[in-house]
């Protein structure tokens, strides 16, 4: 209670960026639309092992779509980072 008195000028509400939420919405969208992109084939093989239908074509389509769903998570999560020369340098340091 001690703690509590000695706040004499607390602000009730914090102020609010509407610019940055809206950043951060859209990066969410982009990750969001990305994942679905990149799980897709997870989902689509999972069908096709219950109906019994795997071919060799759907195997193939679907390793391309997940290849496909990884370079897109792997392009984006590069372009959304405020320091992504600093990321792509350790990721070079961190393969030597």
């Amino acid at each position: 209670m001690y703690f509590l008195r000695q706040q004499h000028r607390v602000k009730p509400f914090a102020t609010i960026n509407i610019s940055r939420n809206l950043r951060v919405l859209r990066n969410i969208m982009i990750n969001v639309v990305i994942m679905s992109v990149a799980g897709a084939p997870s989902f689509v093989i999972t069908i096709c092992i219950l109906a019994g239908q795997v071919t060799d074509e759907t195997v193939i389509y679907c390793n391309l779509f997940t290849l496909i769903g990884v370079v897109l998570i792997t392009i984006t999560s590069f372009f959304l980072t405020k320091n992504a020369k600093k990321s792509f340098i350790n990721l070079i340091q961190c393969l030597k």
